[in-house]
Formats: structure tokens, C-alpha cells, sequence
């Protein structure tokens, strides 16, 4: 369990280095809508997900392992009678942080490079309207693929 760890740890850090500090860490990551947004409604998460694929390689005492990753991220917009362009734009900005994300996650082979051996695939979910605290959650799955001590 230790390489999960180190690789949620190293996926933190390298988002934190691409939003920058106008963006927090969610409290609650496996329930978005537990968080409190007062005042800080730019914030992100990461989790452990599925466990895609593995392969044995015994010979140097190692496994390849593929993983999913989600990355959760939150931030607000204004609501309007008049018109969705805020929901809208809040949205696209999100789904465009998420691919420089991936970018980074990619080269910088999720900032555990010891570890990770690739960042292959990139799924980004629909944009999530959190309506009674105006908050867009955009959640992305990203595939590590990683080695494993026997």
C-alpha cells in the first residue's frame, strides 16, 4: 500500500504546483458535497481508484501495476436567472485545468518518478453542479501505471 500512498502524495503535490495556492485541498474528497465552501471554493482531491490491470515480472522481483486516479475539482459561479454562461465558464475553466494536470502528471510521472513508469490515459466526467452551494465539481480519471515490489 505504501506505492498508493506515495503516488496520491506525489499527484497532490504536483496539482498544488499547477493551481497554484489559490487552491486548497477538499476535506472531504469521497463526499464533495460534505465540504464547507465558505470562502474557499477552489479546491481539489485526489483518490484511489480501480485497479485496471496487472502483470507479473518476476524475474526482478517486481509486478506492473495499473491504476486509476480520480482528481477532483471544485470552484463557484455566480447563478443568474438570465442566463447559464457562468456555470458555463467556470466548467470549461476547470475541464482546461484538468488537461494541464494530466500535462504535468505526464512529464513529471505523477512527481514519484522512482515509482511511476507512465501516465497513459486521461477520462474527464461531466461537470457536476453542487446547485445549493453554487459550486462545479469536474472530476478526471487518470490511468498510472506503476511497479510493485514482490
Amino acid at each position: 500500500m505504501a506505492e498508493i500512498s506515495t503516488i496520491v502524495t506525489g499527484i497532490k503535490t504536483r496539482i498544488a504546483s499547477v493551481l497554484g495556492s489559490t487552491y486548497s485541498e477538499l476535506s472531504h474528497t469521497n463526499e464533495v458535497d460534505k465540504n464547507s465552501f465558505k470562502g474557499a471554493t477552489k479546491r481539489y482531491g485526489v483518490e484511489a481508484g480501480d485497479i485496471v490491470q496487472v502483470e507479473e515480472k518476476g524475474v526482478l522481483g517486481k509486478f506492473t501495476v495499473e491504476q486509476a486516479f480520480k482528481i477532483k475539482l471544485t470552484d463557484d459561479y455566480t447563478s443568474s436567472q438570465i442566463s447559464d454562461s457562468s456555470k458555463l465558464t467556470t466548467a470549461n475553466g476547470l475541464i482546461e485545468k484538468q488537461l494541464s494536470i494530466f500535462a504535468d502528471l505526464t512529464s513529471s510521472r505523477c512527481g514519484a518518478s522512482s515509482l511511476v513508469i507512465q501516465t497513459t490515459s486521461l477520462s474527464v466526467d461531466e461537470p457536476e453542479y453542487l446547485d445549493d452551494t453554487n459550486v462545479i465539481l469536474v472530476t478526471a480519471t487518470v490511468a498510472v501505471t506503476y511497479r510493485k515490489t514482490i
